[in-house]
Order: structure tokens, then C-alpha cells, then sequence
């Protein structure tokens, strides 16, 4: 074979290749039915949302953030409907209440189970498209049987009231039990988005938060606590009595089940101009029935003044400051894992 034919049989074969490349690389840019359409084939069985982007990543993003939009819209017109009807009803509208459970079920439907991104689609301007849908019966069903396993823990936490186990052990069930059925009405709420003639029938089988606070307030006023320590620093034992006579307990009464000692040592130490007071502080929860540590807790933290006395001064202030942020998630969580 020549070399003019070899050069002019492989250009030839070149142009067969790029030509069927280009016929396999075709984008259909027919607009689907599901980027112009509120009804298509998705919408009967899912929720669905549409992501637009400069990406398909940006898109896909888009559109799963899209189904949460709408699940958030739904509860929320809800939670108007029942305010409404307790204003008109009552004169109170229950609002803070309602607020906290809109962040609560908020925080569960950015980390949504069961979105899917069921198409992609480029239009002739280089736009990404993403449609996101969610199975409404698959969506049900599994948060419904969430919901039916927390309610059984829930059930058997509140049942051991009537036990002869120790009286903290119980109250952390309770707090576990008002945890739970917290994550339940918000289980509760992406049920009513995805299937609202389901919703009344499943809340009835829920036991709800506020009536099982009430009843660990009813068991804590059996459970009672002496404080004692820091006998001169009145500002820290005013704070956990405070703290613990919310919580319903029983505290400093003549009966004693549990003893909540506190201590702090301060160490004082100079620099330049400033003085330096570093505190430690202790407390240990201890059931006088055994004699053990149910609880302990512990803060340090070094504050600076211009004199030693004032640097001494300000360590309850900044004691108090600390236990306000940080003491009373640190018990309840502690009660929980019991």
C-alpha cells in the first residue's frame, strides 16, 4: 500500500470515529416534564423538588435542600392552623413551644432519610438540573416504626417508678423518656408531610413530652438533696439550690437520700501588674443509701485583676457564668446514660 492511500484510508477512518462520537455524545435538550411540570410521573408517590445550578453537584445539593424547604413549609402551616385554634380557643397561643419544636424536627430534616436524586438534566445554555424526591409510604413506614421502638423504651422507662431501683437511676430514665419522645414528635411532624391521614392515628399511640416532664417532676419532689460545702461562698450554694429546687427535687429537707458535696480551692499568682487567681472546682452527687458517687462534675479556669482581692472576688461570678452555660446539660445528659 502507497503511502498517499495508508495516510488517506486513516483520515477517512478518523472522520467514521469523530462522527460517532459526536452522534454518541448528543444531549437531548428537550425540556423533560419534570423541570416545567408541578404534576408528573414523580409526584404521585414522592415528594419531589427541583435543583437548578452551574453544576450537577450544585444542583443535586440544591434540589435534596429543596425537599426539606417543602417539609419545613408543611409543618410549619400546621403548627399555625393548631396555634390559631388554641388562641381562638383559649386565649394562649402556645408559641415558644411550638418554636423549640420547629428547630427540633429543623435539625432532623437537614440529615432526612430516603432522599433520592431521581434525574439530572443539562439545558442548551449549560444549566444543571436535579430532581430530588423522597417515597412517601418508605418515608412513613420508617419513621413510624422509629416512633413505635422509642415508645416501647419510653413505656418500660416510665413503668420503673413502681420498681425498687435507685430513685437518680430512675429520674435519668424519666429524662431519657422526655428525650425520646421529643425525637417522636418530630418523627411526628415528617409523618404529617408525607402522610397526613396517617398523622392523627400514629399521635395517638405517642405518649408526649410535656406529660412525661410532668410526671419526673411528680418522682423528683421523692428525691431529696443536702448541699454541702462552701460554706463562705454563698453565691455557688444559692446557684445549685436554685438549679436543683427547679428540677423539683427536694432540697436541704430533713430526710436525706443524696448529699451534693461542692468544694473549690483557689491558687493566687502575680504577673507584672496583673494577679492571677485559678480556681478548682468539685462536686460529686453521692447516694448515702451506698455511699457512691452517682455524679461528678469539675471546673477550672484562672481570671486575672489588677488586685489579688479582686481577682478572688471575680472567680464566683465567673464560676456562676460557667455552671449557667454548661451545669445543666451536663447533669441531664449524665441522668440519660445511666
Amino acid at each position: 500500500m502507497s503511502k498517499v492511500k495508508f495516510v488517506k484510508n486513516f483520515c477517512v477512518l478518523l472522520l467514521v470515529v469523530f462522527v460517532t462520537s459526536c452522534s454518541s455524545l448528543k444531549v437531548n435538550y428537550k425540556t423533560p416534564n419534570w423541570v416545567t411540570e408541578t404534576e408528573h410521573e414523580y409526584t404521585k408517590n414522592n415528594l419531589c423538588a427541583v435543583g437548578i445550578a452551574t453544576s450537577q453537584d450544585q444542583a443535586n445539593s440544591i434540589a435534596i435542600s429543596n425537599i426539606g424547604k417543602i417539609i419545613k413549609q408543611k409543618i410549619e402551616s400546621e403548627i399555625t392552623v393548631v396555634n390559631s385554634e388554641k388562641l381562638n380557643s383559649t386565649g394562649n397561643a402556645e408559641l415558644s413551644s411550638s418554636m423549640n419544636q420547629i428547630v427540633r424536627t429543623s435539625a432532623l430534616i437537614d440529615n432526612l432519610v430516603g432522599v433520592e436524586i431521581a434525574e439530572t438534566w443539562i439545558d442548551r445554555d449549560g444549566n444543571y438540573y436535579s430532581l430530588a424526591i423522597l417515597n412517601k409510604a418508605k418515608t412513613y413506614l420508617y419513621y413510624s416504626q422509629k416512633i413505635s421502638e422509642n415508645e416501647k423504651t419510653i413505656k418500660e422507662n416510665i413503668n420503673l417508678i413502681s420498681s425498687d431501683k435507685d430513685k437518680f437511676f430512675i429520674y435519668g430514665k424519666l429524662q431519657n423518656a422526655i428525650k425520646l419522645a421529643l425525637d417522636n414528635e418530630s418523627y411526628l411532624d415528617i409523618i404529617y408531610a408525607v402522610n397526613k391521614a396517617s398523622y392523627t392515628v400514629t399521635a395517638k399511640t405517642m405518649t408526649k413530652s410535656n406529660t412525661i416532664e410532668n410526671i419526673a417532676s411528680d418522682f423528683a419532689r421523692k428525691i431529696s438533696i443536702t448541699i454541702s460545702g462552701l460554706e463562705n461562698e454563698e453565691r455557688i450554694k444559692n446557684y445549685f439550690y436554685k438549679y436543683f429546687t427547679s428540677k423539683g427535687f427536694s432540697v436541704n429537707a430533713p430526710q436525706q437520700d443524696y448529699i451534693f458535696e461542692i468544694d473549690m480551692k483557689i491558687e493566687n499568682s502575680s504577673s507584672g501588674e496583673l494577679y492571677y487567681a485559678r480556681y478548682n472546682f468539685s462536686a460529686n452527687l453521692k447516694d448515702l443509701q451506698t455511699d457512691s458517687i452517682i455524679y461528678s462534675y469539675s471546673a477550672s479556669e484562672r481570671v486575672a485583676h489588677k488586685s489579688n482581692a479582686d481577682a478572688n472576688q471575680k472567680v464566683a461570678i465567673r464560676l456562676e457564668k460557667k455552671l449557667n452555660k454548661e451545669f445543666d446539660s451536663d447533669f441531664i445528659n449524665s441522668m440519660n446514660a445511666n
